[in-house]
């Protein structure tokens, strides 16, 4: 009797055992596998190349091996995103390349490149100066975003007018030292900038390409590895196509 008991619970032990792992192959079986991996995060055609979701409905971004939802791309109707990595996944027979992205608010994860399509997304609001400043650092390559300088920037943004610039500039003094160059720019082209807001970029580029001639003397290719802040006005402004940029040359 206590020979069969023994023999029992040893088959039974067996079986929720067999039953445990059965119930998680699938889950196993269901992410997808790594064949091989490109980095785009150095490239400078890609950082200047943003992507947008194509797909009406729910578009799912997951983690790198799709056992687990990030984010319901649905919610992000307006969003522009930025290629970070490619990669290759297989899933049983299946195989499909993935986009990692990001966003500027952060959003980051793999979606199936099919759901992407080149370019800014036409839903995208022209308000957000954080959207129309990335555009600017796209087209100023060598140039390094620095966190305080653009915590600098954006209080131009928020708090200068006429009568403030000269504080402004005081404080910049205080904080900065004698080494920073603020420089203002202004795009002459604002009408035609208007009606062609996809432009945005190569026409402020110009706008800011005079600006450090005129007021340091220097071209874009002058200043590699210079730490940048930088604030555009956003569409919504009158001041839509003008702004600041705050520079500092490179750490030692």
């Amino acid at each position: 009797m206590k020979k069969t008991f023994l023999i029992a619970l040893t088959l039974g032990g067996l079986t929720s055992c067999l039953g445990f792992i059965a119930n998680q192959q699938p889950a196993d079986a269901a992410a997808w596998q790594v064949i091989k991996t490109r980095d785009y995060t150095h490239s400078r055609s890609a950082l200047s190349t943003p992507y947008y979701v194509n797909k009406k409905g729910n578009v799912y971004m997951w983690n790198l091996h799709h056992t687990k939802r990030l984010h319901n791309l649905k919610n992000y109707p307006r969003t522009s995103f930025w290629l970070e990595k490619s990669v290759e996944l297989r899933q049983g027979t299946k195989r499909k390349i993935f986009y990692r992205v990001s966003s500027i608010g952060n959003v980051n994860g793999y979606i199936y490149r099919g759901y992407l399509t080149k370019g800014w997304n036409p839903a995208r609001s022209l308000n957000n100066s954080a959207e129309l400043e990335q555009q600017l650092i796209n087209q100023l390559p060598g140039l390094e975003s620095d966190q305080q300088l653009q915590s600098l920037a954006n209080a131009y943004g928020e708090n200068i007018t006429g009568d403030d610039f000269d504080e402004y500039s005081n404080m910049l003094d205080r904080v900065l030292g004698p080494q920073h160059k603020l420089v203002i720019f202004d795009d002459q082209s604002v009408n035609p900038l208007l009606q062609n807001p996809q432009n945005y970029g190569p026409y402020v580029k110009a706008a800011i390409t005079n600006a450090l001639q005129t007021k340091l003397g220097k071209s874009i290719n002058d200043l590699q590895n210079w730490r940048v802040g930088i604030y555009a006005y956003p569409y919504s402004s009158s001041y839509y196509g003008s702004g600041a940029l705050i520079l500092m040359p490179p750490k030692n």
